[in-house]
């Protein structure tokens, strides 16, 4: 059973191009008593509905892996899931280089505390050489607010609020997202943190 205020990491895996594995990780709170199971198939529907946004602006050698859901709060087993109806990229063209992203920011009302995005796999053809296009901005834009919003679950009915977990332990809920109009670079970071 998932307690009222729990804090669920959830770690969606995607595989690129030349066969990386690129990780995003999320947070979010729930804010009512609901069962386990429902709680985390809440948590795969959330990012898979998120990443659909961006499907149509990604490269089709972005394939879905899948998604992993721990309930934080609770010290749970890590679930493994199946996507359900993100199926990766749609773009026949060309993907940017490895390690570029775009990215998307959400800000909380703790000064320096954000969460960032990025997401790989975005095809050469939405990026002007020096920014992105209209449709790539509108894509992660829904992203975002799909991101930052606070939500109701599908499979158990409970709400929720995406935020960032703080080394600290303290849960900072997201108040505004920002979308780069710039590719970003991502630095490879240990297994099991960022892409």
């Amino acid at each position: 059973m998932a307690a009222a205020n729990d804090i669920f990491r959830v770690v969606a895996r995607v595989t690129l191009s030349d066969g990386q594995i690129a990780e995003n990780v999320f947070h979010a709170k729930i804010n009512e008593a609901a069962d386990e199971s429902d709680a985390k198939q809440d948590m795969v529907q959330w990012v898979d509905a998120l990443f659909q946004s961006i499907e149509s602006i990604q490269v089709n050698d972005v394939l879905p892996l899948d998604i992993l859901v721990t309930n934080v709060t609770a010290g749970t087993a890590t679930t493994i899931h199946s996507w359900q109806s993100y199926f990766g990229g749609e773009d026949t063209g060309d993907q940017l280089p490895p390690g570029v992203a775009a990215l998307v920011l959400a800000t909380t009302a703790i000064g320096r505390v954000l969460g960032r995005k990025f997401l790989p796999g975005i095809a050469e053809f939405y990026w002007n050489g020096v920014n992105l296009t209209g449709t790539a901005i509108t894509a992660l834009a829904n992203f975002a607010v799909a991101w930052i919003a606070g939500f109701t679950g599908e499979a158990s009915g409970a709400s929720w609020l995406p935020g960032v977990l703080r080394t600290v332990g303290t849960f900072a809920p997201f108040v505004e997202a920002i979308v780069r109009g710039e590719m970003a670079y991502q630095r490879r970071r240990r297994q099991g943190v960022g892409i």
